[in-house]
């Protein structure tokens, strides 16, 4: 019987890396507003301050028209500032930066940065507007993930609540939430639910709206800015069904 564990576990491991190579960058990039960057014009310091504060080796740096110039590394900021250099623009101490399409599949992306050597990279949307970015760490993150959650029925971004309902992140792919309470959200259309509700509604949601889909209510529990950050997610009792009084 334990020859039929491991072909099991075997099996998942081969489909989760097969169902990665579908992946696109899109999917798994960080999407502009949630960015860490900074202007071309800061001093080598304050930029060296930004990426120590948020943890990042490596910052993209903006221009004036909101299209990144380069990305600067922190190693190169440490090095001009030892040098005295610490009141020079950042962008003297910056490195080419690659730019690739938003629907660039991740596997592809890998062995390219493995071929070029480059960690970071920026995804452009089909006009060429920065839509992102993306880095080796994120694709095996995609990767090493798609392999634990297959033996990992804990999903922190679909938590099931002692009340039967379920506080969903906003950011969740809709494929994830479809597989989960078997619902049929389009998942053409919409890449997360939070963008299902926007993509539904047609305005920026304020808490407590809802979207009524397939037996399912969702509601906007929390917003950031323009972005839904986490949805409830309820059944919709149906006064005709005898069942549904106690719930």
């Amino acid at each position: 019987a334990n020859d039929d564990v491991i072909e099991e576990g075997e099996r998942e491991l081969i489909e989760s890396i097969i169902e990665f190579g579908d992946t696109i960058t899109r999917e798994i990039m960080v999407p502009l507003p949630d960015m860490v960057t900074v202007p071309h014009t800061v001093s080598v310091s304050d930029a060296l301050a930004i990426a120590i504060d948020n943890g990042y080796s490596r910052l993209p740096v903006m221009g004036d028209d909101d299209d990144v110039k380069g990305v600067a590394f922190i190693k190169d900021l440490i090095r001009a500032e030892r040098a005295g250099d610490g009141g020079a623009p950042v962008e003297q101490n910056m490195r080419h930066v690659v730019v690739i399409p938003e629907n660039m599949p991740v596997s592809k992306l890998m062995r390219r940065m493995q071929t070029e050597k480059f960690h970071l990279a920026v995804v452009a949307d089909e006009y060429g507007s920065i839509a992102g970015l993306i880095t080796l760490e994120d694709c095996l993150e995609e990767l090493v993930g798609e392999i634990i959650d297959e033996y990992d029925d804990e999903d922190s971004d679909i938590v099931h609540l002692p009340d039967g309902q379920y506080l969903v992140d906003g950011m969740t792919p809709v494929g994830d939430l479809n597989e989960r309470l078997d619902t049929r959200i389009p998942d053409e259309e919409w890449e997360s639910i939070g963008g299902f509700i926007f993509g539904t509604l047609e305005h920026v949601p304020a808490v407590g709206e809802y979207v009524d889909f397939d037996g399912w209510r969702f509601s906007v529990a929390e917003v950031e800015g323009r972005r839904v950050r986490k949805v409830r997610v309820s059944v919709i009792a149906q006064p005709d069904d005898p069942l549904s009084s106690h719930g």
